[in-house]
């Protein structure tokens, strides 16, 4: 008895589950019928019907994110800026740009680099090759830029001025006032003066983050601080 009971009572939850599902599904469907029914032309566009609200509506061909307030955006065959009202702040003229930072912006023309303030005003002419086909473009970070030149890198302040000469083979940005470089195939990490201030004798580095630079010792990734001491080495 106590097993037909449960048998009964377990046909009675499926009974039940499947009547609750039928009048869910059948309330769905005269919701939605009702709802386009009811819906004018304007009311069925990409916002409303999404349940959202474009901030600034799509009509660019591409774009990149939005940093400093301003964002890249490729219209008309060409880079421009918007800030976040979608107002063109800087017109599309360019044929590459990279994000703000630090209040400047890399833009390309005629494969030559140069930056821009953010009211688009020119604040160093295109003057920079580009050496790599791909990856991050030139940016500045505390004030210094890296810049390729004469077949090496260095470093231009906002006005331009080469103020730590092209002798690096690459170069990173700025974060604390360390940047990491590779001279002469080493590692090292310079400060604003081109000083090499740490020589970690790793097989690679990585910029500083938050204090600490990641780095390969013979296969194991450790992390140094901006005296250069070591921490623990983690084995790969």
């Amino acid at each position: 008895k106590t097993e037909r009971r449960c048998v009964v009572k377990l046909r009675t939850v499926r009974i039940s589950c499947g009547v609750i599902l039928f009048m869910a599904l059948l309330g769905a469907y005269s919701c939605g019928k009702k709802g386009t029914e009811g819906m004018t032309p304007e009311a069925t566009g990409p916002g409303e019907a999404g349940g959202f609200e474009f901030a600034i509506e799509p009509k660019f061909d591409d774009c990149l994110p939005f940093n400093e307030g301003m964002a890249a955006v490729f219209i008309d065959g060409r880079w421009g800026y918007v800030d976040k009202t979608g107002a063109m702040i800087v017109p599309s003229t360019y044929s590459d740009a990279a994000p703000f930072y630090d209040g400047m912006a890399a833009v390309e023309l005629d494969n030559e680099w140069g930056f821009i303030d953010k009211t688009g005003a020119v604040v160093i002419s295109p003057r920079y090759i580009y050496p790599y086909r791909e990856g991050p473009a030139y940016r500045f970070s505390e004030g210094l830029a890296a810049v390729y030149t004469d077949g090496m890198w260095g470093y231009i302040n906002k006005s331009g001025a080469l103020v730590i000469g092209a002798r690096y083979d690459s170069a990173g940005n700025f974060v604390d006032g360390l940047a990491h470089a590779i001279r002469d195939g080493s590692d090292v990490f310079i400060d604003k003066t081109g000083n090499v201030v740490i020589e970690p004798k790793c097989t690679w580095a990585l910029d500083f983050s938050e204090g600490l630079a990641a780095i390969n010792v013979n296969n194991k990734i450790g992390f140094i601080d901006k005296a250069g001491a070591p921490k623990k080495l983690y084995e790969i």
